[in-house]
């Protein structure tokens, strides 16, 4: 699977930048990085179902299924548990690709 160290907090801080950006009275479905989601890739990497992963967040599986569809998606405390479900951070389930150990190092640093 994915071998990461990170922190809960850097999952907190993104979450809450996450937040702050899209309650901003915008239509987050507008925007691209949600489009991105990278559920199903790597669900299939960690050897689940939807049905098991619905089963743990607590959803029905087809409600899950919308999120990997980008029908609906996952508010910031459904992001943090698939995160901790697929050992995984932010950067991994949106996409977001870049130098993983400086940004991680720049927030302990705050």
């Amino acid at each position: 699977m994915y071998q990461h160290t990170f922190k809960i907090h850097h999952i907190y801080r993104f979450v809450n930048i996450f937040d702050t950006f899209c309650i901003s009275k915008i239509n987050f479905r507008r925007f691209s990085f949600m489009e991105g989601l990278r559920l199903q890739e790597i669900r299939i990497k960690a050897g689940m179902s939807q049905r098991d992963v619905a089963g743990i967040l607590g959803i029905a599986q087809p409600h899950y299924w919308k999120w990997e569809n980008s029908k609906s998606f996952p508010n910031s405390q459904q992001i943090i548990r698939l995160c901790e479900i697929f050992k995984c951070t932010p950067n991994d389930l949106f996409g977001i690709y870049g130098d993983y150990k400086t940004s991680m190092d720049q927030l302990d640093q705050d």
